[in-house]
């Protein structure tokens, strides 16, 4: 196993949109998606609705970020997001 620091082009190169990882493809704005649902959960601008939509998308995208790793090194400041991220981990 090599354990040379990683850049984002070694984890995924520029003529693709995703890679695979524990069953799961991993598009390359999923992380970015996530920290955009969190974003709107966090804004006091945004309506119920708008973050009742970012709280589903977040579910959606739990699996795939957890078997990126995220549940192994990262946690959400966030509560409510918290807990999606606790109940997928749990999941098998």
């Amino acid at each position: 196993m090599s354990y040379d620091a990683k850049k984002p082009e070694d984890m995924i190169s520029d003529d693709k949109s995703y890679f695979e990882k524990d069953d799961k493809f991993i598009r390359k704005g999923t992380m970015a998606a996530a920290l955009a649902n969190a974003e709107i959960i966090e804004s006091p601008e945004a309506t119920i609705t708008e973050r009742n939509n970012a709280l589903e998308a977040l579910k959606e995208l739990a699996p795939t970020l957890k078997a990126f790793g995220l549940t192994k090194f990262l946690t959400w400041k966030n509560t409510d997001i918290q807990a999606i991220f606790d109940q997928e981990a749990f999941k098998k």
